[in-house]
C-alpha cells in the first residue's frame, strides 16, 4: 500500500494505517473470490412525452417539486395536512387517576379533515349608512366544531342554529378585511345565518340570496348530514357613506386546499 491507496486486490491493510470508508470498501470487494473488473455500460434512459420533459425542464426542483419544498411532492405536503388535522387531541388531567379519567371525559376528540376543494360566492353592497356581507361556504368547512346530530344520525337543525353564529364569525368574519378608503372597518354583526341544501339557488342573484337569509329556515324535520349543507351568513358593516371607495381582502385559504373564491360588488349606483 503506497499513500493511502489500494494497489494489491488481496493486499490487507495494516492495523496502524487510516484508510477511509470508500476504500475500505473497495478492498472487501476485492477480495471476493468472483470479483470482477467493473465494465463500462450505457444505462439505458426511460424515455418521456415531449411535454414530461417540457415540465420537467420548466420546474428546476425537479418532477412534480414545490418552490421551497424541493424535498417534498405535493401530494406529501397535502398528505402532512390530513395528519395535522387528524391528530387527535387528547386531555390531561393532573392528580386524577387513569380510570376516573375515563369516566369523566372522552379520550379525545377527532377533528374534521380538511376539504379539498371549497367554493365560496359572496355579495358585497354598500346601502346607506350599511354594508352588506352575503357569504354561502359549505358546511364542512368549518372546522373543528362539533354539530349536533339527531338518533338517525342527520344534522340536527334546531340545536346547529345557535352554533352557526360563533362558526361564522370564526371562520368567515375574523378573515375578511374591507376597507372604506384607507380605514379598516370594524368587525361586522352576524344578521342571520342559514342552513341550506346543496341544491339551493338562491346565490344566483343578490336580491334571492338576501330575500333567502331573510326568509323562512328549513324545517327541523329536514334529514341531511351535517357534511352535505351549506352555510349562509349575513353579516353587516357600519360604513360612512355608500359613494365611498371599498376595497376587500378575503383571506379564506384557511378553508380548504383549494379554494375558489366568487366575490361580487355591488355599487349603490347600480352600474358594476
Amino acid at each position: 500500500m503506497t499513500g493511502g491507496t489500494l494497489n494489491d486486490p488481496k493486499e490487507v491493510p495494516a492495523n496502524n494505517e487510516v484508510v477511509n470508508r470508500f476504500e475500505r470498501s473497495q478492498h472487501r470487494r476485492k477480495r471476493h473470490p468472483e470479483w470482477r473488473e467493473p465494465q463500462n455500460r450505457t444505462r439505458r434512459r426511460r424515455r418521456h412525452s415531449s411535454k414530461h420533459a417540457a415540465l420537467v425542464q420548466r420546474n428546476p426542483f425537479g418532477q412534480d417539486r414545490l418552490p421551497g419544498r424541493a424535498r417534498r411532492s405535493s401530494q406529501d405536503l397535502a398528505g402532512g395536512l390530513r395528519r395535522k388535522v387528524k391528530r387527535k387531541l387528547c386531555f390531561e388531567f393532573t392528580g386524577c387517576s387513569s380510570w376516573r379519567r375515563f369516566f369523566l371525559l372522552p379520550w379525545c376528540v377527532q377533528a374534521h379533515d380538511i376539504p379539498n376543494d371549497v367554493t365560496v360566492q359572496a355579495f358585497v353592497k354598500p346601502e346607506g349608512a350599511h354594508l352588506r356581507l352575503l357569504v354561502r361556504v359549505p358546511l364542512r368547512a368549518m372546522r373543528d366544531i362539533s354539530f349536533p346530530e339527531r338518533s338517525s344520525g342527520y344534522l340536527d337543525l334546531k340545536r346547529a342554529s345557535e352554533l352557526l353564529p360563533s362558526a361564522a364569525t370564526l371562520w368567515i368574519s375574523d378573515f375578511i378585511e374591507i376597507y372604506e378608503g384607507d380605514a379598516p372597518l370594524p368587525k361586522p354583526q352576524v344578521i342571520a345565518t342559514r342552513i341550506s341544501l346543496p341544491s339551493d339557488r338562491s346565490f344566483a342573484s343578490y336580491e334571492d340570496a338576501l330575500a333567502h337569509l331573510t326568509g323562512t329556515p328549513l324545517p327541523d324535520t329536514t334529514n341531511i348530514s351535517w357534511d352535505q349543507t351549506m352555510l349562509d351568513v349575513l353579516f353587516d358593516y357600519p360604513i360612512q357613506s355608500e359613494r365611498s371607495r371599498f376595497s376587500i381582502h378575503p383571506g379564506l385559504a384557511r378553508l380548504g386546499l383549494r379554494v375558489v373564491i366568487a366575490l361580487r360588488f355591488l355599487p349603490s349606483s347600480g352600474v358594476v
